[in-house]
């Protein structure tokens, strides 16, 4: 009698098993055909379900709505349902114009993009065109036709191979000058509005201090310590009285070396 009770609860709990698993297994494997049918129909079944209508984008200015879109690989008969809002803005935010990135589905069929685009910060003036570049050297976009010029600016007249839109300046030169134009500016806001221009030429970077028409050369290289060595000297020769040396008696200030060099004006 207790081995039939055995047998019996042993055959309940096995067709119990049998149920669950039939519950669980045929939702699976109805969803795994319909993935197979979805990829075979390939594109097709994307322009039935939930077709993407609109796209609307939020706070870009220097990049067009048209580009934005090419980099989101979105085209006219896009699911919305089926688009991946990681995917499009890990691609978004690796174009290194946009500082951050946000997408929002509203159904049935619109797509909203908020973007933030880093801040135009310097001028870079090549030889035929000029550009707007962050702080962390990007080249953001062409500067508009007949746009003021606001210093400090950065002219690179020889090569203009290495200034491409929404990268970072290949010029090693003019990226350390970028990087000491922000240190500099956070320590000495006086003093960083009195830089008007950096020319990087074959000779190296060359510096006009604006006021008293100061010209510097700094040689193959610069960094925040060289232009704090700058402001110094120009303080002890703006404070020299009568002894010292006018700006139109200084042809060049040398800084290329780990001395200051003044060389004054033949007459």
């Amino acid at each position: 009698m207790e081995v039939c009770m055995m047998i019996n609860g042993y055959r309940k709990t096995e067709v119990r098993a049998r149920r669950v698993a039939r519950a669980v297994l045929i939702p699976l494997i109805g969803v795994l055909l319909l993935v197979i049918l979805l990829r075979l129909l390939g594109s097709s079944i994307e322009s039935i379900l939930l077709p993407m209508k609109e796209v609307q984008i939020y706070g870009n200015s220097f990049i067009k709505s048209k580009e934005l879109l090419k980099i989101m690989k979105i085209e006219s008969n896009r699911s919305l349902l089926f688009f991946n809002k990681r995917t499009a803005k890990m691609q978004l935010l690796a174009d290194g114009r946009v500082a951050g990135a946000e997408l929002l589905k509203v159904w049935p069929g619109t797509l909203k993009v908020y973007v933030a685009e880093k801040e135009k910060k310097f001028q870079l003036l090549g030889t035929e065109n000029r550009y707007w570049v962050s702080a962390d050297g990007v080249v953001l976009g062409g500067m508009e036709e007949g746009e003021e010029e606001l210093p400090p600016l950065v002219t690179l007249p020889a090569n203009n191979d290495d200034i491409k839109v929404g990268e970072e300046v290949g010029n090693f030169l003019v990226r350390d000058v970028l990087q000491a134009l922000n240190r500099i500016e956070k320590t000495h806001p006086d003093f960083y509005r009195a830089l008007y221009s950096f020319t990087i030429s074959t000779r190296g970077i060359e510096l006009y201090v604006k006021g008293r028409g100061y010209r510097v050369y700094l040689g193959n290289s610069i960094s925040e310590e060289t232009l704090e060595k700058l402001r110094t000297l120009l303080l002890v020769l703006e404070n020299s009285g009568s002894d010292g040396l006018s700006a139109q008696e200084i042809r060049e200030i040398d800084l290329s070396f780990s001395y200051a060099a003044v060389q004054k004006e033949e007459k």
